[in-house]
């Protein structure tokens, strides 16, 4: 099935490796700009690029079905795309949803033998996984929430981002929430006032698909291919790595497994949105995923 190539921005040319930034749902690319950027500079000659995943930022008019397959072909797509222009992709961090896309696009190439994401085991792709469960994983009631009160909007939404933010204060979403929803709006085309720049529908598919038990992955992560070297970062304060199955599958993968790729489990003193709440956690995180190091 073809695949809209998806819209992706360098931030950093850099002259060494390449990471691609994936954000996650009812994000874009540019929520992970800055952290990208940063890293670079911390971290020459390294480079970064973001994208948007499908239907959301520019990535929009992607046809379904919505399915995390079709996602993560999606990358693939783009990493393949950029090959042949001469930039190789090094590393894939997404954050939420976007790590579980990356993480679809790699078990995906492994099965296939996709040659723009299976680069040989003595430089191996590195796949880093930002507060991302590897199992099944259903929404919460508050993102439900948000996305039933998304489209109760008017479109295009009347007024200036502040107009936009004081909406979802109004409904009694949090001020970071809030806040946040400003930075996924864009003028309207053609029209006079706002409209948010993602698809309801696309992001409730892929949450749906989230959600089911055969969507788990923590099978799969302890047969990575060797030319696969994985970080899953934990946000401590986040319930989701507190259950008896994800404390159970955590410990599994710290065992040592012969032919297999690297796994590293790193833990931050954060909640879901670690790239918000600790910057400075945020990137001891990324110098651990991708130089093997701390500072």
């Amino acid at each position: 099935m073809a695949h809209s190539r998806l819209a992706s921005e360098v931030v950093t040319a850099g002259s060494g490796k390449r990471a691609l930034f994936l954000h996650g749902a009812m994000g874009r690319g540019s929520n992970w700009q800055a952290v990208a950027r940063r890293f670079c500079r911390e971290n020459q000659p390294w480079g970064a690029r973001v994208a948007d995943l499908r239907n959301h930022g520019e990535s929009m008019g992607v046809a379904g079905p919505h399915t995390l397959a079709a996602a993560g072909q999606d990358v693939i797509a783009l990493a393949s795309a950029l090959g042949r222009e001469g930039e190789q992709i090094d590393a894939l961090v997404g954050h939420s949803l976007g790590g579980r896309v990356a993480l679809e696009a790699v078990l995906h190439a492994a099965d296939q033998g996709w040659e723009s994401l299976t680069p040989d085991s003595a430089n191996p792709l590195s796949l880093v996984l930002m507060d991302t469960s590897p199992g099944a994983l259903p929404a919460t009631a508050d993102v439900h929430n948000v996305l039933d009160f998304i489209e109760t909007l008017p479109s295009p939404i009347p007024g200036d981002w502040r107009g936009v933010k004081q909406r979802f204060l109004d409904a009694g979403f949090s001020e970071m929430l809030a806040s946040w929803m400003t930075t996924n709006v864009k003028q309207a085309e053609g029209e006079e006032g706002l409209q948010l720049t993602f698809d309801t529908a696309t992001i409730r598919s892929l949450l749906d698909e989230y959600a089911l038990p055969e969507a788990s992955t923590w099978h799969r992560l302890r047969e990575l291919p060797p030319w696969v070297s994985l970080t899953l970062v934990v946000g401590n304060k986040g319930a989701r790595w507190h259950s008896a199955e994800a404390k159970e599958e955590l410990a599994k993968l710290a065992t040592v497994r012969d032919g297999a790729g690297t796994v590293r489990v790193h833990r931050v003193p954060t909640g879901h949105w670690l790239h918000v709440e600790d910057p400075k956690a945020t990137q001891r995180a990324l110098q651990l995923a991708l130089l093997g190091e701390q500072r």
